[in-house]
């Protein structure tokens, strides 16, 4: 069956992939690819592109023309990241919801064998894999010339600290879920997981502020546990759309106040 069948117009899909982007056209297409490249098929794509202003709309709007799973959804004006966010989201109908972002790599098998932990398991709110960084930084801290200086040894400890973010299991009663997240918030990579809609929109919250992720997983944890698959099924950029970007803001400091 080729992608364009899969729905009809009585159709809803099982997942819906929230894709917000802004000025992605170094990533879009590649990005597409890989999600209509995902063995579980029964799902539908929602962009919102914040109003970009390079080739991204164009790149969209060839792939909605030819898989009729992808909704492509275009801001008048751009808007504060999290809301982008949070319009893919209101978008989304299906009973499993995900975000994912424009430069973050999905493993041809992560809907399927994160939707099957779910599907099977009541008590989990959120699915996700083990991870692993590439990226600008990532090769860098491999590189020899992050040995030369004083400051690049400083940027290697604290993108050791912090940049080798991984995924945890959360399980237990309430206050035991809420401790255990507590215990390793700055590995906070789970909003990238597979998410049952109706709690993840329950849990959603609109206000921008730094910690913002981490205020919607505690409310998440209000309503059941998270699942981590032992096995690496997504790859997270370290160059800025998907992260923070506290090694490069470190890194830029660096350049501006040593060069």
């Amino acid at each position: 069956m080729k992608p364009n069948e899969i729905q009809t117009s009585d159709h809803h899909p099982k997942v819906s992939i929230g894709l917000p982007v802004y000025n992605g056209e170094k990533f879009i297409r590649k990005k597409l690819e890989s999600l209509v490249m995902q063995t579980f098929k029964d799902f539908e794509i929602i962009i919102s592109d914040n109003a970009s202003t390079d080739s991204t709309s164009k790149i969209c709007e060839e792939f909605v023309a030819k898989d009729n799973r992808i909704k492509y959804f275009r801001q008048e004006k751009t808007i504060e990241p999290i809301l982008n966010y949070y319009y893919v989201l209101k978008k989304a109908n299906c009973k499993y919801f995900v975000w994912t972002s424009v430069d973050d790599i999905l493993y041809p098998e992560f809907l399927e064998k994160n939707l099957q932990i779910l599907e099977k398991n009541e008590h989990f709110v959120c699915s996700i894999s083990k991870i692993k960084l590439y990226g600008p930084m990532t090769e860098y801290i491999k590189s020899e010339s992050s040995e030369k200086s004083f400051f690049s040894k400083i940027h290697k400890k604290i993108y050791q600290k912090i940049g080798y973010q991984s995924t945890f299991r959360i399980s237990g009663n309430y206050m035991e879920r809420i401790k255990q997240y507590i215990k390793n918030i700055r590995h906070n990579q789970v909003l990238y997981g597979l998410y049952r809609t109706e709690q993840i929109k329950k849990s959603f919250v609109k206000e921008s502020f730094i910690g913002n992720d981490a205020a919607i997983t505690f409310n998440l944890l209000k309503y059941g546990e998270i699942f981590v698959i032992d096995e690496i099924l997504m790859e997270v950029y370290d160059g800025g759309m998907s992260r923070s970007g506290m090694i490069q803001v470190l890194k830029k400091m660096h350049h501006k106040i040593w060069d």
